[in-house]
């Protein structure tokens, strides 16, 4: 086990419980709160908050958790040590939960809620009736795969330690 891979899990495990809290905070408050507005007004709060992420520091460390799990798995699967199969799984969870269904769902769901433009009534209806409960849904999805990714590197770490796999 090298240094770099230890810091990687380390790295990994903390982007993916910071994504995690991020994701549990829009499912938990802000898009209720987002919900409890007018439709037209939640509706563009969404629609702003989608403009500004993409110049935004959880951008990079959504995708910085990416590229580290797509490491753990590959890792994994080229090298035999000790709690391989937690760092692999922990890899293809936040990939297929974290990153996957951002990109097969919410995202679609972003897209279609920007098309409809910025103070409409249609936006307003489509994220009443449609938007507002699939994206949460979706995003809870999100919440658990990367809290469980989170939760697994944790679980390794004593793993690797007890069998002298950890750096010195």
């Amino acid at each position: 086990m090298t240094l770099w891979f230890y810091i990687l899990i380390h790295f990994t495990l903390i982007s993916a419980a910071v994504l995690c809290g991020v994701f549990m905070a829009f499912s938990d408050f802000i898009m209720r709160g987002f919900g409890n507005a007018t439709p037209i007004a939640g509706a563009e709060a969404m629609q702003q908050l989608n403009i500004t992420v993409y110049r935004s520091v959880f951008m990079v460390l959504f995708f910085a958790t990416a590229v580290a799990s797509l490491i753990l798995i590959a890792t994994g699967a080229l090298h035999a040590f000790n709690g391989r199969g937690l760092v692999v799984a922990a890899g293809l969870i936040y990939l297929l939960f974290g990153f996957g269904v951002t990109a097969a769902f919410n995202v679609p769901l972003n897209t279609t809620l920007e098309q409809l433009g910025i103070g409409t009534d249609a936006a307003g209806a489509y994220f009443q009736e449609t938007y507002l409960s699939r994206w949460t849904a979706w995003n809870w999805v999100r919440t658990v795969g990367c809290g469980t990714t989170a939760v697994l590197l944790l679980i390794v770490l004593p793993v690797l330690g007890r069998t002298g796999q950890v750096p010195t």
